[in-house]
């Protein structure tokens, strides 16, 4: 079944579209990019007119896309940012009324449940999801891509920036700020297991960094990352003006502002649980999505 997904993000908005026939999943093709909806929403707690113009447009463009394919079945999901906004659910009507196909706002437990299903679907034990996004970080717990406990954490790469570590570059005080607001959320989160499974935007970059890559499915689905490099590589990063940051190659010009705040998560996740190292899935939600819907 040729399935189409679209999973919209606080900062990135991905597309999918698959040969499905559960659990095997066959990309056929796969498009990132960054339109930052959650632009402004830590502050404002609602969803900027600029900001969803620019990603609605973005949507219809990968509609577009698909125009080509015989596509089955398609649909497009929301995450954090619409849950969180006073403007959620009014601008997802708009949405489906302007793009003629099933839309919805995901809740947490069905974002968790979704991209764990996606990212760790074929792991034969228990293992740990780590979801680092733009508004909101996923630790899900759970086997065979089953979820079995998740905790939503109410921070992300984007949140994170704005709110404290907007510093050009960021002030010791942003980062001893930063830090214990993480450490303070890292409680009665789900079992540690021996497995760690990363997923994100930051994850992925911070391995393309490493490899000198661009952070493409191709180039970082199933490699490792350890918390050595992601230490070195914040410990880097947290000194660096943006616009140095910015001439990193593997370092998009979507993530260059946020991605210390990512890593700061990760970093403090990975120490708080003793993971030396995780597995880096470029799969998540929108694999998951698809899964369900060929399911259906």
């Amino acid at each position: 079944m040729l399935v189409a997904t679209i999973d919209v993000g606080t900062n990135s908005v991905k597309l999918l579209l698959a040969e499905v026939s559960p659990p095997k999943i066959v990309p056929v093709m796969e498009k990132v990019a960054v339109t930052r909806l959650g632009e402004g929403l830590s502050r404002a707690g609602r969803i900027g007119s600029i900001p969803a113009e620019r990603t609605f447009v973005q949507v219809n463009d990968f509609l577009e896309s698909l125009h080509p394919f015989p596509v089955q079945k398609i649909c497009l999901g929301g995450t954090r940012a619409f849950r969180a906004a006073q403007n959620g659910s009014a601008i997802m009507k708009e949405w489906k009324r302007a793009l003629k196909i099933p839309t919805r706002i995901l809740s947490g437990r069905e974002e968790a449940r979704l991209a764990f299903l996606g990212a760790c679907r074929n792991h034969p034990s228990t293992t740990t999801a780590i979801d680092i996004g733009g508004g909101s970080t996923e630790i899900s717990y759970g086997k065979k891509g089953a979820l079995l406990q998740f905790r939503s954490l109410s921070m992300g790469a984007v949140s994170l920036t704005e709110e404290i570590l907007y510093g050009n570059p960021p002030a010791p005080g942003q980062i001893t700020e930063a830090t214990s607001t993480i450490r303070t959320q890292l409680k009665r989160l789900p079992p540690i297991t021996k497995e760690l499974t990363g997923v994100g935007g930051t994850i992925a970059t911070a391995l393309g960094i490493r490899l000198r890559k661009n952070p493409t499915p191709q180039n970082v689905h199933n490699r490792y990352l350890s918390l050595d490099e992601v230490r070195r590589l914040f410990d880097r990063l947290i000194q660096m003006k943006l616009e140095k940051r910015l001439r990193m190659r593997g370092l998009s010009p979507g993530r260059a502002d946020i991605l210390p705040a990512g890593l700061l998560i990760l970093q403090e996740y990975m120490e708080w649980s003793h993971h030396d190292r995780l597995q880096v899935s470029s799969h998540g939600l929108r694999h998951g999505l698809a899964l369900h819907l060929a399911k259906r």
